[in-house]
This record gives C-alpha cells, sequence and structure tokens, in this order.
C-alpha cells in the first residue's frame, strides 16, 4: 500500500549559514507539503475502517446482548440464593446454639443435683442416677447426632467428676476419724472433761456449669462451587446531592463522583459514612471460566 506514495524525506543538513536557514525554510515547506499527502492518502482507509470497526461492535453488540441479560439474570438469582442460604445458615446455627445451651443447662442441673446428692449422702448411687438422668435427658430432648455426641461426652466427664467427688469425700471423712482417734488417745480421764469442739462446716462450694461446645454444620461459604467466585462490590445512592461534601479524604466529590465515592468506600470499608448518599456493601457474584 504504501508503494503508491513513493514518497522520500527531504534532505537536510543543519542550519551554519543564512542561505542554510532559507533552505530550511523551504525543507519545512517540503515536508508540510508531505505530510498533506500521506494524510489524504490514509484519512479514508482510516476513516473507512473506524466505520467497519462501529459497524463490527455494533453486531457484536447484537449477538451479546441475549447472552449478557441472561448472564446478568443468572449472577443476580445466583446472588439471591446465597442471601436466601445465609439467612437460612444463620437461623440454624442460632437453633443450634439454643440446643447446645439447653443441653448445657440440663447438664450442669443433672452436675450440680449429683454433687448435692452425694455430699448429702456418701453411699448414693451416682451411676444409677447418671444413667436415669441420661434416659430422661434423650427422650426430653430428642438428642441425635452431633447433639448425641457431645451429651454422651459430657455425661462421661460429669461421670468422672462425680466419682472424683466421692473420692473427696471419703478422704475427708477417713482424716476426719484418724483426727478424732488422735484426739480421744490424748484424752486423761483424770482431768476436767473438755468439751468437743463441733466439726468445721463442709465450706460451701460454688455451683458447677457445664459448657456444651460442638461445630455448627457446615457453613454455605465453605461449600465451594466450582467456575465460580464471589467479591464485594460498593452500590452507591445519592439521596440528597447537597448534603453531600464537595472534599472528603482529600478527594473532590461534588459534583456527584460515584466513582470516587466507591473508591473511598473499598479503602475505608463498612465504616464509611458520607452526608447526602447510602452506601452499600454487596456480594457480588463472577465466573472463574475454571471448569
Amino acid at each position: 500500500m504504501t508503494e503508491e506514495l513513493k514518497l522520500e524525506l527531504t534532505p537536510y543538513n543543519g542550519i551554519a549559514t543564512k542561505e542554510g536557514y532559507e533552505k530550511a525554510a523551504e525543507v519545512l515547506h517540503d515536508l508540510g507539503k508531505k505530510r498533506k499527502t500521506i494524510e489524504d492518502f490514509f484519512d479514508p482507509k482510516v476513516d473507512a475502517a473506524f466505520a467497519t470497526h462501529k459497524a463490527m461492535l455494533a453486531i457484536k453488540a447484537k449477538f451479546l446482548e441475549p447472552f449478557l441479560d441472561l448472564e446478568k439474570t443468572v449472577k443476580k438469582d445466583m446472588e439471591t440464593w446465597r442471601e436466601q442460604q445465609k439467612e437460612i445458615e444463620r437461623q440454624e446455627k442460632a437453633r443450634h446454639e439454643q440446643k447446645l445451651a439447653k443441653i448445657g443447662e440440663q447438664l450442669t442441673t443433672i452436675t450440680n443435683e449429683g454433687l448435692k446428692r452425694l455430699r448429702d449422702d456418701l453411699e448414693f448411687d451416682y451411676t444409677k442416677f447418671l444413667s436415669q438422668a441420661r434416659a430422661t435427658t434423650k427422650e426430653l430432648f430428642t438428642l441425635e447426632g452431633v447433639y448425641l455426641d457431645v451429651f454422651e461426652e459430657k455425661i462421661l466427664e460429669v461421670l468422672a467428676l462425680l466419682g472424683k467427688e466421692k473420692s473427696r469425700l471419703e478422704q475427708d471423712k477417713e482424716d476426719a476419724r484418724k483426727k478424732e482417734e488422735e484426739r480421744l488417745a490424748g484424752l486423761h480421764f483424770d482431768e476436767p472433761f473438755a468439751e468437743q469442739s463441733a466439726p468445721e462446716p463442709e465450706p460451701e462450694r460454688p455451683p458447677v456449669v457445664v459448657e456444651v461446645q460442638a461445630p455448627p454444620p457446615q457453613s454455605f461459604e465453605a461449600q465451594k462451587t466450582k467456575g465460580v467466585a464471589t467479591y464485594t462490590d460498593v452500590e452507591v445512592i445519592v439521596i440528597d446531592e447537597k448534603a453531600v461534601p464537595v472534599e472528603f479524604a482529600g478527594k473532590v466529590i461534588r459534583p456527584v463522583n460515584l466513582q470516587a465515592i466507591k473508591q473511598l468506600a473499598k479503602v475505608i470499608g463498612a465504616d464509611f459514612k458520607l452526608p447526602g448518599v447510602q452506601v452499600k456493601f454487596v456480594e457480588k457474584i463472577r465466573s472463574t471460566g475454571r471448569f
């Protein structure tokens, strides 16, 4: 294509004299004419190519339109579904924590009742007591799955606790018996009778609180979907344009510059607040193209 022009650069050797200066002016004039020739040659072709480019973009947009519309619909449906799943998950987590709390309260009651009875009567059959309490609780709370597992684990801990408490009480009783024997052995019956001091009462012990923990059901976020990723986007809604400050954090944002406000919100995060606008952080879906 460029062979049709057959233009060569005008010779130029710099300026050293008045004649050289005048020669430079001629070179400049000649270059201007050749530049005009090149522009006249290429401009129609550039214009035609640009027109073709615009036409192709329009055709491309027409073909893409239904696909982009459906893509928006799919993404919106996925985002809505994710929010619904998160709400279900929040409710399930709340129910999970409530059930654990109730199991903990029941175990706390069982434990303290067993300790009280054992301290009142060293012959108290705490294993039978726990067996009955275990059966009653399982029926009362309809325990199954992770709740049954954690309850059975805690019952064994309560059993060990009561066994340890019984051993302590028996040791205290034995220590008291030996102390009394030593006291009696040291008495002299020809001396005036000394009144025996009352045994020290068992110190009041704080109630035992049983805490129950178990992992919640697998979260929706942990269940990765192949080919899909999420990101946080910022939506800005102008409520009162006049209330928007001219400048914020070193950026001019009025006349209202939505892009600048979005950038500020992303940098500052959830604490970002700006007069005159409402900012929402929303989770968006994008395809990673990896399947």
